[in-house]
């Protein structure tokens, strides 16, 4: 099921696929009816409607009735499902979601009234799944939990969820360095004693952002070490001079940026959310920009499953 939008134009290759397709225009509806008759192959869509997001869907109310209807009788058109989406289900005040909850049970009641049921219906992300299971319906869709991270005014039962994703570096370079040393550019750290400095080959072009310089910190042997100086487009820089042992660190040594390290039997966690602290934004857009120059390693049962690079 593709959420999003598609150029009608793409029609025939989501039919060829068999993809499923969220319509939230009437354009989109009828050119998929057409490639559907034109081909041969139904077209399998789910129909979406605006309960108070404001960002896509047929606007709630007797409009929006006449536009799933319409939809709904178009030749070569599989209506498998009615939904909406929820803009404050993470919020303390329930009140609106409350209300755009009963307005998208409204189409969908009017739609059985009329004879035109649909199958399938869902409204709940995340925090709506943890927080409303009288919400739930036929489907949920959950995303940021899928991550082991939760949204914010959930449940204390679902503060159990353990982050699945971590973001790890090597040690490319560790050095001593005297007092007055500065580090990397605009020179914003400059030594005030003799210290550890490691280098890390990750930086702004890989999605870990410039503004953590100075604010962020890594796990390195299960303990904190804070990010000096100016990230760089492929590098940033850590103290290591306060991390028990640190002038014996050596290359190719394993650090965290976010996520979790097992170091001597124990785990260790950076909960992803500090970042998003850090840098005024939520978690969810931390895990999102990580960049394709970052391979993704998939672990199953404690054991690496596959890793995809997307340079190779």
């Amino acid at each position: 099921l593709v959420l999003g939008y598609t150029d009608p134009r793409r029609a025939e290759e989501l039919l060829q696929n068999r993809i499923t397709q969220t319509v939230f225009s009437r354009d989109l509806a009828q050119a998929l009816s057409d490639t559907a008759v034109r081909t041969g192959i139904d077209a399998r869509v789910h129909i979406k409607v605006d309960t108070g997001m404001g960002r896509v869907g047929f606007m709630s109310g007797y409009d929006a009735i006449k536009d799933v209807a319409w939809i709904r009788r178009l030749p070569g058109l599989v209506v498998e499902g009615l939904f909406t989406h929820f803009a404050t289900a993470d919020e303390d005040d329930i009140s609106y979601t409350e209300q755009q909850f009963e307005k998208f049970m409204g189409i969908s009641r009017e739609m059985d009234r009329i004879g035109l049921p649909i199958p399938l219906k869902h409204a709940c992300n995340s925090a709506a799944t943890m927080r409303f299971p009288q919400m739930h319906l036929d489907m949920i869709r959950p995303g940021l939990i899928l991550y082991g991270m939760v949204p914010p005014g959930c449940p204390d039962a679902w503060q159990e969820l353990r982050p699945a994703m971590t973001l790890k570096a090597n040690i490319v370079h560790h050095k001593q360095v005297p007092v007055g040393t500065s580090i990397s550019y605009g020179r914003h750290f400059i030594a005030e004693r003799p210290s550890h400095i490691i280098t890390v080959p990750i930086g702004y072009a890989d999605g870990y952002s410039r503004n953590l310089g100075g604010k962020a910190s890594l796990l390195l042997r299960g303990q904190r070490a804070p990010i000096i100086g100016n990230i760089c487009m492929d590098t940033c820089m850590a103290d290591i001079t306060d991390i028990s042992g640190g002038q014996t660190v050596e290359t190719g040594e394993e650090v965290v940026l976010f996520g979790r390290q097992n170091y001597n039997e124990q785990e260790y966690v950076l909960p992803v959310d500090e970042l998003a602290n850090w840098l005024g934004t939520i978690n969810y857009e931390v895990t999102c920009i990580i960049g394709k120059r970052v391979p993704r390693a998939y672990i199953k049962d404690g054991h690496l499953e596959n890793v995809r690079n997307y340079l190779i």
